[in-house]
């Protein structure tokens, strides 16, 4: 095992800069904007887990089987009243795990400023994800360790992973596609759409609609308000739901309604027991 106490190494950045200027009318004035990308690596070595901080733009992570380094590719888009230097991104190694970070701050620069740094992220397969993101759309794919995000902003899409996902959202539409593991949803905002996936999923709704189908494994869902739509589930489920119509159809276990204040409540082809607390 590596020695904990060695002094962190701060992996220098490559840059690949690859700039085009084009013109844009905002305001009644011409201001170029400047578009250029950045590239950053760091060597897997021994790495078994990436913490992300990500204060603002899109954040795609993709694993590969081929990857034997830690990639980030950013493309940056900026007016030229905003400096080069405010676009900044490293990686920080500290035994079996490492950090990357997108020194962007989410705030304006002022009016008829661009400022955009979308960054994606090749890593190997079985890497470990801790993602903190503060603006933008999130897109993680074929991983196969745990991911972990705290998002406030943003869309965002989790496809082909086999691990635990633990997700805590503040605003934005969440999917979930092809995920074999269990699933941890704590949502504020936004609608939810699961599909093809495989483990047990516990949901914490306030708003937004949701929709799970072609599930195997158990479903808990606990909703303050918007539909409901769960289908084609192997496995038993449990809803709580305050507000908003909930139909729960062609069901391969038990189904238990807690409760259900108002809207309208469908339950159809379930094969085992369905009860049914619902004040309705």
């Amino acid at each position: 095992m590596l020695n904990r106490r060695r002094k962190s190494r701060i992996k220098t950045i490559s840059y690949a800069l690859a700039t085009a200027a084009l013109m844009t009318i905002a305001s009644g004035c011409t201001d170029k904007i400047i578009e250029e990308q950045q590239t950053a690596q760091i060597e897997a070595g021994v790495i078994k887990k990436l913490r992300v901080s990500n204060p603002s733009g899109d954040l795609t992570i993709v694993g590969s089987d081929q990857a034997d380094k830690i990639e980030a590719v950013a493309k940056i888009k900026r007016t030229e009243n905003v400096p080069s230097e405010e676009f900044k991104m490293a990686f920080t190694e500290r035994g079996e795990e490492a950090e990357f970070v997108n020194s962007l701050s989410s705030s304006s620069f002022g009016i008829n400023v661009l400022h955009q740094m979308d960054i994606t992220l090749t890593v190997p397969r079985n890497m470990e994800l801790d993602i903190v993101d503060e603006s933008g759309n999130i897109t993680v794919s074929g991983i196969t360790g745990p991911v972990v995000i705290n998002d406030q902003s943003g869309d965002m899409e989790l496809k082909d992973i086999e691990g635990e996902v633990q997700v805590t959202d503040e605003s934005g539409e969440i999917k979930f596609e092809k995920v074999k593991g269990n699933i941890t949803l704590i949502d504020d905002s936004g609608n939810i759409e699961l599909a093809n996936n495989q483990g047990n999923v516990n949901i914490e709704d306030s708003s937004g609609e949701i929709d799970i189908s072609n599930h195997s494994g158990m479903i808990v869902v606990v909703d303050d308000s918007g539909n409901v739509k769960i289908d084609q589930v192997k496995g038993n489920v449990t809803v709580e739901d305050e507000s908003g119509d909930l139909r729960i159809e062609q069901i391969e276990g038990d189904v238990r309604i807690e409760s259900d204040s108002s809207g309208n409540v469908t339950i159809e082809r379930v094969s085992g027991t369905v009860h049914n607390n619902s004040k309705k």
